[in-house]
């Protein structure tokens, strides 16, 4: 039994899962059997057993943990929508007394709050919530009590879910349906504390004006949102939300996002600003490669992770042979292709949309040219379909992490059982999966929210989330295995994440059938 197959060796903290069967021939194989083994602080998994999957076919992908919340270096004070400083706060180790601007959409002014603190000093602005709420600044909780009940009528909660339906990167068509899902499950067990949830599914159309309107429409008419879409948009999303005062979380932000200063919004993605290097150290430490290269999309919030990939690479000894920006927009990758079959690179990050992926990887397949794909974080049609797929077996062998576990995964289990049958599909979708995650969090918020405050409103749901910790093997609300990775926050923070789930494709003879597989839980660098 090689370590891919078998649990975590000893000596290790972390859970090692079967990366071999395809998702769906998995689900109805069953894995039950396999072990999750888990600490109070979340699973973690050593490099040196890393280092034996990847050998033995499988790769470990690591994170940085950094957290981006706090705006170091840079100014203390946020600005608000007009432009005009908001808040009071003390100079931090930059020495700067401006206001840091966060655009037309910035945070509202209000009452000043405490300062964070530390040497970064902090901003003190408040922002005013509906009902009249002040709530806190980036170093403490603020009122927990009283403020905005929108989205809440009777013992019915409404939450929004911010996702491209459309545009150039959409979900699948069953996506509101499999969004729902976590919720009907967990409704039928009589809710969270007698509370039922719907959802509604709102589309950013992958433009910004698209999602500042349906950011707006969450705040308008929902309890909470959560947003799935590219960088940027989940920037523009975290601005505005924060601007509207809705608790929001987002799967990925640029970097440096989410501001201290922005106490609505909560990172349960991993640092864009800081995956670049981990990225490298992978190539480096676990895939042994000497020669790499990054394609990314021509967007600036992309830059940070890209030169942070370059300059690792480098200290690590390794030659970065391409390094290249496409055309985000454009369906034809040939010439991309085309310019790494050339120039071979043993290892290609593809900082890009799924389509622009599979497209990449289906054209250089066709030129000849085969490497060590890897995939950020979300990536690749959301990391678990390959269904665009048309040509051979290109993906063989390629490797990322994400925040979810795969469809083979025994953590899944729950997400298959529950998956409705809807436009066409009788399978679920990996959207389904990441959605499961979704409710989980949102849903023991709410519980601590309510246990905690004796009140649900967006506040009280704010200082919960604020203080979640959900590190251990299973969701409190459910009672089922976590199917997100381990989210931890606390006064200030702004990024909860601290470990991936690792994959990598498992080839079947029908290239079109190729699916994503969990390998292990990875935590290096968190």
């Amino acid at each position: 039994m090689s370590p891919m197959d078998s649990p975590a060796q000893p000596g290790t903290t972390g859970r090692l899962l079967s990366g071999r069967l395809p998702a769906r021939r998995a689900a109805l194989a069953g894995l039950l059997g396999l072990a999750l083994a888990t600490s109070a602080c979340g699973a973690r998994f050593s490099e040196s057993t890393a280092s034996q999957a990847l050998n033995a076919g499988g790769g470990a992908a690591s994170g940085s943990g950094l957290s981006a919340g706090s705006a170091s270096g840079s100014s203390t004070g946020a600005s608000s929508g007009s432009g005009a400083a908001a808040g009071s706060g003390a100079a931090g180790a930059a020495g700067s007394s401006a206001g840091a601007a966060s655009g037309s959409t910035g945070a509202a002014a209000g009452s000043t709050g405490p300062a964070s603190g530390g040497s970064t000093g902090g901003t003190t602005a408040g922002a005013t919530a509906p009902g009249g709420t002040t709530t806190a600044s980036s170093g403490g909780l603020g009122t927990c009590t009283g403020g905005s009940t929108t989205g809440i009528s009777g013992k019915t909660i409404n939450l929004a879910y911010i996702i491209p339906r459309t545009g150039a990167a959409p979900v699948p068509p069953q996506t509101p349906q499999e969004l729902q899902a976590y919720w009907n499950y967990l409704n039928s067990k009589g809710g969270v504390d007698g509370y039922t949830v719907q959802t509604s599914v709102l589309d950013t159309q992958s433009t910004t004006s698209g999602a500042q309107a349906a950011t707006d429409q969450a705040a308008s008419q929902d309890f909470a949102a959560t947003a799935l879409d590219r960088i940027f948009l989940d920037q523009k999303i975290d601005q505005v939300a924060q601007a509207d005062a809705i608790p929001t979380l987002l799967t990925q932000d640029a970097p440096g996002y989410p501001l201290a200063s922005d106490n609505w919004i909560f990172d349960i993605g991993v640092d864009q600003g800081a995956q670049g290097k981990t990225i490298a150290d992978y190539f480096a430490d676990v895939m042994k490669v000497h020669t790499v290269g990054v394609v990314f999309e021509n967007d600036p919030t992309l830059t940070a992770g890209v030169n942070a990939f370059k300059a690792e690479a480098k200290a690590k000894g390794l030659s970065v042979v391409d390094d290249d920006q496409i055309d985000g927009t454009s369906s034809n990758q040939t010439g991309e292709a085309q310019t790494l079959a050339n120039k071979k690179a043993q290892a290609v990050w593809l900082y890009v949309a799924p389509n622009n992926a599979i497209a990449i990887v289906n054209e250089a397949g066709t030129d000849g040219f085969s490497t060590k794909w890897f995939a950020s974080a979300i990536s690749w049609a959301f990391n678990l379909t390959l269904a665009a797929q048309t040509g051979g077996n290109y993906f063989a062998n390629a490797q990322g992490f994400s925040l979810w576990p795969a469809l083979n995964d025994p953590r899944a289990k729950a997400t298959l059982e529950a998956h409705p049958p809807s436009n066409g599909a009788t399978t679920a979708n990996d959207i389904g999966v990441a959605g499961w995650g979704y409710g989980q969090i949102i849903s023991n918020a709410i519980a601590q929210a309510i246990a905690k405050y004796k009140v649900l409103t967006r506040n009280s749901f704010r200082c919960a989330m604020q203080q979640l910790n959900l590190t251990g093997a299973t969701s409190p609300t459910d009672g089922g295995p976590m199917d997100w990775a381990p989210v931890a926050f606390a006064p200030g923070v702004r990024d909860g994440v601290n470990e991936v789930i690792t994959y990598k494709v498992d080839t079947n003879p029908v290239a079109s059938l190729d699916e994503w597989g969990s390998l292990l839980d990875y935590a290096k660098g968190f």
